[in-house]
């Protein structure tokens, strides 16, 4: 088992340093860094063998996650763009275990957020499931805005991809479509908004270190408002 202590994560660059990874044990992969930011091309919450174990593709590079707690927002979420990191989620990380899966605690004031995410052994399926642990759950809601990226793991986005993004809403569940890949995402949320948007010149450091392209455009078709 591992775990970090908020004195290991309170700085970027420590937090962005500790990576996780699930494995489904059919070639497909969940990966990221502690902090939150993606700073590799391979890090992704839904990376699957789309002909096991061959062929991984990113489909789901990340949520966006933000808390309103008496009508006052919160970021969890942490990205690295172009000279700035932003939001700044990773300063509200208190711990971090590997219990057999990654588990984030989250601290803002008297509530506790705990974040599990694990994959499902032999599908390319991914479980992220947040809940409070102290606090008035009653005053608090979580938004999560998927980003997709639709390519090979050894590639990035360099700029929005040819081809559209057909996306279906219906209860429960958003399917995303582009090419012949498809995600789809089954959720519990109380209220989504269908309105997508790109986020632009997301940076992964790591490969900006290794000399190989950094900069990604990634899709979000909605929000979730749970």
């Amino acid at each position: 088992m591992t775990n970090l202590e908020k004195k290991n994560l309170a700085v970027f660059r420590e937090a962005a340093r500790y990576e996780w990874l699930e494995t489904n044990g059919i070639g497909g992969y969940a990966m990221s860094t502690v902090a939150g930011a993606n700073t590799r091309r391979y890090h992704g919450l839904l990376n699957a063998a789309t002909r096991p174990p061959l062929g991984r593709v990113v489909l789901l590079a990340k949520f966006e996650e933000s808390v309103t707690i008496d009508g006052l927002r919160f970021e969890l979420s942490t990205n690295q763009y172009r000279g700035t990191i932003h939001p700044n989620g990773y300063r509200h990380i208190t711990r971090f275990s590997l219990d057999p899966f990654p588990i984030w605690t989250f601290e803002i004031g008297t509530v506790v957020i705990e974040k599990r995410i694990f994959m499902v052994h032999g599908e390319n399926s991914t479980v992220c499931k947040w809940r409070v642990v102290e606090g008035d759950a009653g005053e608090i809601s979580l938004t999560l805005r998927p980003l997709a990226a639709f390519r090979d793991h050894h590639h990035i986005n360099a700029s929005p991809p040819e081809g559209r993004y057909d996306v279906a809403f219906e209860d429960g569940s958003v399917s995303i479509h582009r090419s012949d890949l498809h995600l789809n995402l089954f959720h519990t949320a109380i209220e989504v908004n269908e309105v997508g948007r790109w986020y632009h010149d997301l940076e992964y450091a790591l490969e900006m270190e290794r000399g190989f392209d950094f900069v990604e455009d990634l899709f979000s078709p909605c929000s979730l408002s749970f």
